[in-house]
């Protein structure tokens, strides 16, 4: 079909589809500016058997675990099942011993960095803290009863305690590669210090000790942006600029037919 318009009809459209591929790809650019540039993330890392201190009730140990000591390579709920390769961080056992041992199996014991943390108002403001590590959790018949691991930051000032998500609670002899956990940012202070804190509670629940030890390695500490709303998909973006080259193409077809003031369809 041939269709046939006035001077005027053909500028209207030329300066309609002008507009459309003009707006379509203001939003796609204002897209990637606008929700592409968040904050720069800050980044720690923390070796497991290097970069904290060790502190444990006499009821129980803490230490510097190897890859090659006898927890890390005891098969079951004895030890990790020789997860990890390189020294690591070692709560509730020492080297030598076993996780389900009776020798250690009570009370707190715990893995303190050295470094302290300070994080900025604009830190905080835009972020979520998070914490990634891997670990290991064996002892007693793969049942921790009343045991658990709490990792959190604190600060020495004030006293304040900041936990990282939940506790662990479910024994995991054969390890857990990496795992994930969020901070309360409403609880976090800017400009204060603080540290990084791995504890390992083992009880006596039930009127029993619940044998456990817990290794951790591989700690990473980082802000991670928070999206603003409305972020848009990478779809949609590719979305409009498919867009823009359609109304593109449309354009220059339409202006190749102006000379003969006809526009086929």
């Amino acid at each position: 079909m041939t269709l046939r318009y006035t001077d005027s009809q053909i500028k209207s459209k030329i300066y309609f589809l002008r507009n459309l591929k003009l707006w379509l790809l203001f939003n796609a650019v204002s897209s990637v500016f606008l929700f592409g540039n968040a904050a720069q993330a800050l980044t720690f890392n923390l070796d497991g058997g290097a970069d904290f201190n060790f502190s444990a009730d006499t009821t129980t140990r803490a230490g510097v675990g190897s890859a090659t000591g006898t927890i890390n390579t005891s098969t079951g709920n004895a030890g990790f099942n020789n997860f990890f390769t390189s020294s690591y961080a070692l709560l509730g056992a020492v080297n030598t011993g076993t996780a389900n041992s009776t020798a250690f199996s009570q009370g707190s014991s715990s893995a303190v960095s050295k470094t302290k943390y300070t994080f900025t108002d604009a830190d905080l403001a835009g972020n979520t803290i998070q914490i990634n590590f891997s670990y290991a959790f064996s002892g007693t018949s793969g049942n921790p009863g009343g045991d658990a691991l709490e990792v959190s930051f604190f600060d020495n000032i004030d006293g304040i305690s900041v936990p990282f998500g939940n506790p662990i609670t479910t024994l995991a002899s054969t390890g857990v590669a990496s795992v994930s956990f969020t901070a309360d940012n409403s609880m976090l202070l800017a400009n204060t210090a603080y540290d990084l804190i791995f504890q390992l509670t083992e009880t006596t629940l039930g009127g029993t000790a619940n044998n456990t030890a817990f290794g951790f390695d591989t700690v990473v500490i980082e802000t991670v942006p928070i999206p603003p709303e409305g972020v848009p998909e990478p779809s949609t973006i590719l979305g409009l600029l498919a867009g823009v080259g359609f109304i593109s193409k449309l354009s220059s077809k339409f202006k190749s037919q102006v000379k003969s003031n006809t526009f086929k369809i």
